[in-house]
């Protein structure tokens, strides 16, 4: 569901050739790119299968228009909406294991609109929209009882919709067509229970439902002359509760967005999504220049956002446009409320970037994983501060580096893999501007080859070298840039104070403490020098786009003025192998801060090379020797350094 947190990150265009559409299980994460982390569990049943009954399909002539019609559903195209000529279809459909809506009937079938004729969503012009419109043939019916639905894989959930009692049909604008065979993604609430104290968005196993189904229920009453609406035309449906077990809905409006709750402890809440969103919408889009997302499947020309449970998911968005937000989820302190505001606009990215892929005719989940999740997660935290302020959480948990970067499976005792690597996408936008990261995504995102997914790490670097003017693999690359300014030369954060940095001066090198490094998994050795020893050799295998540090750090005492030698032995991989690269940096304490010893005191190895190094001077003019070790490649993950130290 880019679908990193809250749960959600990915609608998957699945083109089908057959007329009965299966409901699918996927695996990785939700957002639906929002789908965000990968679970393991797998859910114990499909949650449904939608199957399709009955269809009729007319070809639209943009120009003109047209009207498609099947039994209750009408499908009103005006002319000019389309972008194109289309065929459009309408489609009967049946769903298994359907959670009918308590105390309810059905008005009407279940329906999906979709078209035939084109592997891209048509959006609607000129920020107008097309007309569904449903006849309610029962004139036994109460309108105030009336509601529209949408079934979302597990469950009914409620839309805006107007009966109109003139003409006895209940409508709704849409925005956009999906294709025929569009696989919509929902979140599996049988699935693995997320890592609690990872905030923002996160995303576990998934289910599919096919299309976006819409139908109208009602509680049928035999002899009703007691009709409020008896004089208006149009009225907007407002269901009753305890009639037909849909709740109530209130909705806050914003220029962009419409937001829906149910329950009034939510109202805060609600109010609080909308401001949020809005801001998203002002830095992400007008600010930073990114693609505004398409219209939604759901509504008319502003993005649909739904409070409601979600109970393996803090939020979720999904590639029909539009986002769900957790019910409950408190804004009661400011903490909080940036924990709100994050997650709002990391799950508005995944809405950019699903645009992003469509325009270049890629399908929503065509993006790559961990990219889609860790630069939500970046922009999310980057727009949401303010243009240009560096992050700045105290409490952010940042780490796992010596995992790859470019990793989309689950990863153990990690859920929130994907989304941890956010740093790497901050490092890019505080060191080359958001022009240039924005160039860079569009233009990796908009790769295809031969009508197939072409966005991948074997491509990653022609997009960067394009935009940014430099490879993100290699030994020169942005990520070992990245690695070793993280890691040594506080190049990245150093306005900042991290949980796992410690406090230092703006400049300085961080910090870390033995505790943090055990919590956070940063993939540091520490090694503590307190007398004479050996540190026996040891072998580092560095997995690709990721690294290890081993910190030598002397706590004992020495003769004044004297100090002691350290020695480090360095042993790499084959001459051949050229994927990784070695650093050593010795630091200082000045007034309680490290600084970089000397000029040209930082040694670099070779890959291949073996090499031993001198400090001397160790507890004097040297304290701490942070030796680099990073494997460049995304091709292979077996670069491996041997290292051994002596102390006299």
């Amino acid at each position: 569901m880019r679908s990193l947190n809250f749960l959600t990150k990915n609608l998957y265009f699945c083109f089908l050739c057959m007329l009965c559409m299966l409901c699918l299980l996927c695996l990785s994460g939700c957002g639906d790119n929002s789908s965000t982390s990968t679970a393991t569990t797998t859910p114990s049943a499909i949650i449904s299968t939608i199957s399709e009954t009955k269809s009729v399909s007319s070809t639209i002539v943009a120009n003109q228009g047209g009207t498609v019609t099947l039994d209750d559903l009408s499908a009103i195209i005006s002319a000019n909406r389309l972008p194109t000529n289309a065929t459009i279809r309408i489609s009967k459909v049946a769903i298994s294991n359907d959670r009918t809506v308590s105390g309810a009937n059905d008005v009407t079938s279940a329906y999906v609109l979709s078209t035939t004729s084109s592997t891209s969503a048509l959006e609607i012009n000129n920020g107008t929209s097309i007309t569904l419109e449903f006849k309610i043939n029962n004139l036994n019916i109460n309108p105030n009882l009336l509601r529209l639905v949408f079934w979302n894989g597990s469950s009914w959930v409620e839309l805006a919709s107007t009966y109109n009692s003139l003409r006895q049909v209940v409508t709704i604008n849409l925005g956009m067509i999906l294709p025929y065979g569009t696989t919509i993604y929902y979140c599996n609430k049988n699935g693995e229970q997320l890592h609690a104290a990872r905030r923002g968005i996160h995303r576990g196993n998934n289910t599919v439902s096919e299309f976006v189904a819409l139908k109208v229920v009602s509680v049928f009453i035999t002899n009703d002359n007691d009709n409020d609406n008896d004089n208006e035309n149009e009225t907007s449906i407002n269901a009753n509760e305890k009639s037909i077990g849909l709740k109530s809905t209130t909705k806050v409006e914003s220029t962009h967005f419409t937001v829906s709750y149910s329950k009034s402890s939510d109202a805060a809440l609600a109010e609080k999504v909308s401001t949020v969103l809005e801001n998203a919408y002002t830095n992400i889009v007008t600010t930073m220049g990114f693609k505004s997302p398409g219209r939604s499947s759901l509504g008319d020309s502003k993005w649909p956002v739904f409070i409601k449970e979600l109970d393996d998911a803090y939020g979720r968005a999904d590639s029909s446009n539009y986002i769900e937000v957790a019910s409950g989820t408190s804004v009661s302190t400011d903490a909080e409320i940036q924990d709100l505001s994050h997650s709002c606009h990391h799950e508005f990215f995944h809405l950019v970037q699903y645009q992003t892929l469509r325009s270049a005719g890629n399908g929503p989940n065509d993006g790559l994983s961990w990219f889609d999740e860790t630069s939500a997660d970046a922009i999310g935290y980057y727009a949401k501060n303010g243009i240009g302020v560096r992050l700045s959480d105290s409490d952010s948990e940042m780490g796992y580096f010596n995992q790859r970067l470019d990793h989309d499976a689950y990863v153990p005792n990690n859920e929130d893999y994907e989304y941890n690597h956010y740093p790497f996408i901050e490092y890019i936008l505080e060191t080359y501007g958001y022009v240039k990261f924005r160039n860079f995504f569009e233009t990796f995102y908009s790769y295809r080859e031969n009508n197939k997914e072409n966005i991948n790490l074997n491509t990653i670097d022609r997009a960067a070298n394009a935009t940014i003017g430099k490879n993100i693999t290699g030994t020169s690359g942005i990520f070992w840039d990245f690695y070793r300014d993280y890691f040594i030369a506080g190049v990245v954060f150093n306005k900042n104070k991290f949980l796992n940095l410690g406090s230092r001066n703006s400049g300085t090198p961080m910090d870390i403490t033995d505790g943090l490094i055990e919590d956070d998994d940063q993939g540091v050795t520490l090694v503590d020098l307190s007398s004479q020893r050996t540190y026996a050799s040891k072998d580092f295998k560095i997995l690709r786009l990721s690294g290890q540090v081993i910190l030598f750090r002397y706590n004992g005492n020495t003769v004044s003025g004297s100090g002691r030698n350290l020695t480090i032995n360095i042993k790499s991989t084959a001459a051949a192998d050229t994927s990784g690269r070695i650093q050593l940096h010795p630091y200082k304490r000045v007034s309680g801060a490290l600084q970089i010893a000397g000029s040209g005191s930082v040694q670099e190895v070779l890959s291949g090379e073996n090499k031993s190094v001198s400090f001397t001077g160790l507890g004097t003019d040297i304290h701490d020797i942070y030796v680099v070790l990073t494997n460049t490649s995304h091709l292979s993950d077996d670069y491996v350094v041997t290292i051994s130290a002596e102390l006299i």
